[in-house]
């Protein structure tokens, strides 16, 4: 069952990785600031494919040349080299560009003062937290560095954070692949690959929880593993605690749980432990990981509610941002557009009523690719292109 269950899992990767792949060589996505129209440009596959080349004959002539030896002794170092690095490169990149934050995180920034000032406006009806609820801990987290700095100073701040959380997701990232693979020269170049991967690194460029909330996700896995090595309670509570700080930061991690529920499930099915007390023990694991994890990230809505007197909304539905996914702009498809915010609005923010439209809006968009299935291939293909082929990762326009 485990085969086949990795089987499964290395085909689809392999298939959706292989489109990617492919679709690079032939396309590079560029967005202009502002308006952040997407343009889509021809690639050079010649040039990509003598790159690769190039990397594939050095691979070959350091294996030769001993350099695999070298890497299976001081692999560790070289990644930790590498990480420092680009954590220097980033501290410096902040510091010559000095963005000014729009958007959603000067919304999280103005409520984070009305969150100090005693204000419940924006959990209210209308209020940005209202709607989005899920950004309550990125809220609160500037909230805490505003009683400390003035707002000028807290962006500062908050790059070096989200620098360092950057740093948190590479290292246990690499990490995990030491569990997995054992430290030798192919997790050297794999650490070094994840370390350089600018579109990921430049994403620091924004105040949101994405960086956070992926770092403690990471952190999440890591301990699960730890866990499956050497079956400690104490790594299915660091698990459970570091997914729900996850969750708070970024609620798209609840996909990591998914997978870190199905991870403690496949260790109870594979699990070479005679006696159902083995087994129960395993699934005991899983249960308090579960319990810390949706205990833990209720937290900021309950303190939020208990200092404001304020009973925070279900905010919007999931169905509107599904349904904007599914709807092309002038952008780019499936790019942002607002639908999600006016329905939430047109419907008097009734999150129940809002899902129902939504749902009706995705039936719609379902059913016109269903009957032009040449414009959903073109609008898909636009989306991935525009989602894994932008070098920069919007770090320009955010």
């Amino acid at each position: 069952m485990e085969k086949i269950y990795s089987r499964i899992v290395r085909i689809v990767s392999i298939i959706i990785i292989g489109y990617l792949f492919l679709q690079g060589l032939f396309t590079i996505c560029n967005m202009q600031r502002v308006t952040e129209q997407v343009y889509y440009m021809k690639n050079n596959p010649w040039r990509q494919l003598l790159c690769i080349g190039i990397v594939v004959l050095l691979c070959l002539a350091a294996r030769k040349c001993k350099v695999k030896e070298f890497l299976d002794r001081y692999g560790h170092y070289v990644f930790y080299v590498c990480i420092t690095g680009m954590v220097l490169f980033l501290l410096w990149w902040v510091s010559q560009t000095g963005f000014w934050f729009f958007g959603d995180s000067e919304k999280i920034y103005m409520c984070a003062g009305a969150f100090l000032g005693g204000d419940p406006s924006p959990w209210e009806p209308g209020g940005y937290a209202h709607m989005w609820p899920h950004q309550n801990g990125m809220i609160l987290l500037v909230a805490f560095l505003l009683q400390f700095v003035d707002t000028v100073q807290s962006f500062y701040v908050m790059y070096v954070i989200l620098i360092f959380f950057y740093a948190v997701t590479i290292v246990g990232l690499y990490q995990i692949c030491c569990l997995l693979f054992g430290r030798n020269a192919f997790t050297a170049v794999q650490g070094v690959i994840i370390s350089t991967y600018l579109p990921y690194a430049f994403l620091i460029n924004n105040i949101y929880g994405d960086h956070i909330g992926y770092a403690f996700a990471v952190v999440a896995v890591w301990m699960a593993l730890l866990y499956r090595r050497s079956e400690k309670l104490r790594y299915s509570v660091l698990c459970g605690i570091a997914m729900a700080l996850a969750v708070i930061f970024k609620q798209n991690c609840l996909i990591i749980f998914v997978g870190i529920a199905v991870f403690y499930m496949m260790c109870l099915i594979t699990n070479r432990t005679p006696g159902k007390q083995a087994g129960l023990k395993i699934v005991g694991n899983l249960l308090l990981v579960v319990v810390l994890t949706f205990l833990i990230s209720r937290i900021p809505a309950a303190f939020i509610s208990s200092h404001l007197q304020v009973e925070p909304g279900a905010g919007n539905s999931k169905w509107a941002h599904i349904a904007t996914g599914l709807q092309d702009t002038e952008s780019a498809p499936g790019w942002y557009n607002t639908y999600n915010t006016e329905t939430f609005v047109e419907n008097k923010y009734d999150t129940d009523a809002t899902a129902k439209a939504s749902q009706e809006n995705i039936r719609e968009s379902l059913q016109h690719f269903a009957e032009d299935p040449e414009y959903a291939w073109s609008f898909f293909n636009r989306k991935w292109a525009i989602q894994w082929n932008n070098p920069t990762f919007e770090c320009f326009t955010l």
